[in-house]
């Protein structure tokens, strides 16, 4: 087991998340997934990084994988003039993860709690969700219940219908 899943499955062990674990090969996009024919049961979580126009606000937006997130409407959401996607060095600075394995699980490694989450309000709800545990290889399956309290314990986070 890569060594960034065994120390995100560690998180949810010590904080009592219950969860259903599928190893796979890399995904990373929803028509990969489609294509290994890999089983995603409920929603499966899209996780986008952006930041601001001047680089000093960043956000993690969580939502439902069926959908598209309209930047300018987020920009509007958020009070800001404009967004863009961090860099990949932003993602490993501030989250220690790589492109395409970024979920709001990554906010366990932001110790400064400078990177705002922003939740669809679908998967807030869902019965399930499906996302990785840091790292495009695995997916873990949350019940509403520990989902909505790993997000929690996460820090501060903001829902949207987005």
């Amino acid at each position: 087991m890569n060594q960034i899943i065994k120390i995100t499955l560690d998180f949810l062990d010590k904080n009592n998340i219950n969860y259903r674990l599928q190893e796979h090969g890399p995904v990373f996009t929803v028509e990969d997934i489609e294509k290994i024919g890999l089983k995603v049961e409920g929603l499966g979580v899209k996780t986008l990084f952006l930041r601001n126009r001047k680089g000093k606000n960043f956000y993690l937006i969580a939502i439902n994988d069926s959908k598209r997130l309209d930047l300018k409407k987020m920009a509007e959401i958020l009070n800001e003039k404009r967004l863009n996607f961090a860099t990949e060095n932003n993602l490993e600075e501030y989250l220690k993860v790589k492109p395409g394995s970024i979920t709001p699980l990554a906010l366990m490694f932001n110790e400064q709690k400078n990177v705002k989450l922003i939740i669809d309000q679908d998967l807030w709800e869902a019965d399930l969700v499906s996302m990785h545990p840091n790292k495009n290889t695995a997916t873990i399956t949350l019940d509403n219940t520990n989902f909505q309290r790993i997000i929690n314990t996460l820090g501060s986070y903001k829902i949207f219908p987005l």
